[in-house]
């Protein structure tokens, strides 16, 4: 299980969001984790597609699969309503702000009007703000920021969602998605990018691990989108260390790498 959100903002935007935690076995209420990994594919420009439920790395590399071979937004829903798994649900967002979701191996898809749209965690859905939980500064007020004051609140919205306290099967650090300049990109807001304490130095794969899985950001980070599209994701850690997951027919490539005094040192998983 995991969580994966969508919610559209102001007059253009539209963010997704996600947590690294991956869940499997285990006893109920107490499951087991493993490397960390995102639930999103930013496939093209205008589509990024979320997987949850059971065998998500298969289930991502099956979206990478169906998207090479159909390349159209239309093509794919296709696609995973014929070919798709019934134990994992999917969600599609478009630049054109339209969003659907595919749930329990159903024979369509449905087209999410209200501007949210959410698969995954039922907990965590319920963990996501509602509108009137915080005050927002008012336009006139602004002086220019609506649109960075809107993509701030679309983000503090889901990111109760994202934590460990809403259910035992999300966690992780949070990755976001957001449509910049017409084009879905990975990025994060400034204001997460910076902890105010000092970064320890990251040694070793369980470093890495344990920094991805630990929920709200505890060294210095920043996430790039890299190599167009579909696009890989690089998370930079505290400095010294970064992880890189390229999308493949067999789900995320997931790379570990420390940097020494001579070189960066690739760390893991073996």
């Amino acid at each position: 299980m995991t969580f994966v959100c969508a919610e559209s903002y102001g007059e253009n935007g539209l963010i997704i969001r996600t947590d690294l935690l991956v869940t499997y076995g285990g006893e109920e209420g107490v499951p087991l984790s493993h490397f960390a990994m995102p639930k999103v594919l930013v496939l093209g420009p205008d589509v990024v597609v979320g997987v949850s439920g059971r065998g998500i790395q298969h289930g991502l590399g099956e979206v990478v699969h169906y998207w090479n071979e159909t390349g159209s937004a239309i093509d794919l829903r296709a696609a995973l309503v014929e070919n798709g798994s019934k134990h994992r649900d999917y969600l599609m967002a478009q630049s054109d702000r339209r969003m659907f979701t595919l749930r329990d191996g159903a024979n369509e898809w449905t087209e999410e009007t209200s501007g949210f749209a959410w698969i995954g965690d039922a907990q965590a859905r319920a963990a996501v703000l509602p509108h009137d939980a915080l005050s927002q500064p008012s336009a006139p007020e602004a002086h220019g920021m609506e649109r960075a004051i809107d993509e701030t609140w679309a983000m503090v919205r889901s990111q109760t969602a994202l934590r460990r306290e809403a259910s035992s099967t999300v966690g992780g650090m949070p990755i976001s998605v957001y449509m910049q300049r017409g084009e879905f990109r990975f990025t994060q807001p400034e204001q997460l990018t910076w902890p105010s304490q000092e970064a320890p130095v990251l040694r070793g794969f369980d470093d890495v691990h344990q920094v991805l899985l630990s929920g709200w950001p505890t060294v210095p980070n920043h996430i790039h989108h890299e190599d167009g599209y579909p696009a890989t994701l690089r998370i930079c850690l505290g400095g010294n260390a970064e992880v890189t997951y390229r999308p493949t027919t067999d789900g995320y490539v997931g790379d570990a790498y420390v940097r020494t005094d001579q070189a960066w040192v690739h760390v893991g998983p073996d």
